[in-house]
């Protein structure tokens, strides 16, 4: 089978060459079975590393039981805009995810130091702060002297696990804050808007929310059964589960902005899932192939099911160390796409170009 659709899928000219799945099953499936078929490509590093990947998919719901159980915080950039608002280059954005009430501080330098007085400072003005408090991996939300502010205030702080996932709440608000502001400018025709900033968002925290069905402002301790049964009174239906413990996965990669849909897609390394676990949309959670656990949890569309062959050859990044001569010679690689704590000694003879 292997020399079969080695033949079909590799030969330059074929209908099927370098394709996606579907030219290679119709090409062979009077042969071989749709199933075989996408087995063998499942074990083929052309295939696989070029899969299409999906950045968007149904996530499971944030379920927050009270007022400041969770604060969400992100960073606007506003680098075009800074001269026309007196140096100011960054909105922060808090949003309390339970009853979507907003903040915002503008900012001229992106630091911790910058981002923890603005933090400080809407603490003061409500007398609230949250219990846990969640961003994307800013290094102005994770330094030190982050994680001291933090701590001096008891807050429970941890970021997004997935680098192509933002803090989702916070997002949206952002995004709504956005739109209201540059409907603002094109009817005052300007971009300044430090002066008017804070009216935006109490204007957003006085319109009902559709999630909510009230306006974040009218959310109290008075209606927080309300709040919450309008949230969480439809239950969701727990999907099957796609791949199991044990299975082989490659993982979706980070894509910067404009990165290019034909470029690899997933990580040369190859994980094995450790435990399903259950939830309305299913996640997984991973182990390297040295079984550490791999921190974070993933859903189906960040991974994709690869099977590894025995004869699987490993290609290298770049040659450490050499030591010995003859038949005793060995070299210290560094494999491609795996990190450096996987770098061995190999025999030199077990080495060989690839064309």
């Amino acid at each position: 089978m292997d020399k079969y659709l080695g033949n079909k899928y590799y030969h330059l000219g074929d209908s099927a060459c370098f394709a996606g799945s579907d030219p290679l099953i119709r090409k062979a499936v009077k042969k071989y079975n749709k199933t075989q078929i996408k087995d063998w490509l499942r074990a083929q590093d052309a295939y696989t590393l070029h899969v299409q990947r999906r950045k968007r998919f149904p996530r499971n719901k944030y379920i927050v039981n009270n007022i400041d159980d969770l604060w969400q915080v992100d960073l606007a950039v506003f680098n075009n805009l800074a001269p026309y608002n007196d140096g100011y280059k960054y909105l922060l954005v808090v949003i309390d995810v339970f009853s979507k009430y907003s903040w915002v501080r503008i900012l001229r330098r992106k630091t911790g130091k910058e981002v923890n007085k603005a933090l400080e400072s809407i603490f003061a003005a409500d007398k609230r702060k949250p219990q846990n408090m969640q961003s994307d991996k800013g290094k102005e939300f994770i330094s030190i002297l982050s994680k001291s502010f933090f701590k001096k205030h008891n807050i429970n702080f941890y970021t997004t696990r997935n680098p192509d996932t933002k803090a989702a709440v916070v997002e949206r608000v952002l995004k709504t804050i956005k739109s209201r502001l540059w409907r603002y400018f094109t009817y005052k025709n300007t971009l300044r808007y430090i002066d008017i900033i804070h009216a935006i968002v109490h204007g957003y925290n006085h319109t009902r929310h559709s999630s909510i069905k009230m306006a974040p402002a009218k959310v109290n301790e008075s209606n927080i059964l309300q709040v919450w049964r309008t949230l969480y009174k439809k239950k969701d239906k727990y999907q099957p589960a796609k791949f199991k413990v044990g299975d082989t996965v490659r993982v979706s990669k980070e894509k910067k902005h404009f990165a290019k849909g034909y470029e690899k897609n997933w990580t040369e390394e190859v994980f094995t899932i450790s435990r399903v676990i259950r939830h309305p949309v299913p996640v997984y959670e991973l182990k390297d192939m040295s079984g550490e656990v791999i921190d974070g949890t993933f859903y189906e569309p960040e991974l994709q099911k690869v099977i590894v062959p025995k004869s699987k050859v490993y290609k290298i990044d770049q040659i450490l160390e050499m030591k010995g001569t003859g038949k005793n010679k060995r070299v210290l690689v560094k494999w491609k796409g795996y990190p450096s704590k996987f770098n061995s000694w190999v025999p030199a003879s077990q080495i060989m170009d690839i064309v």
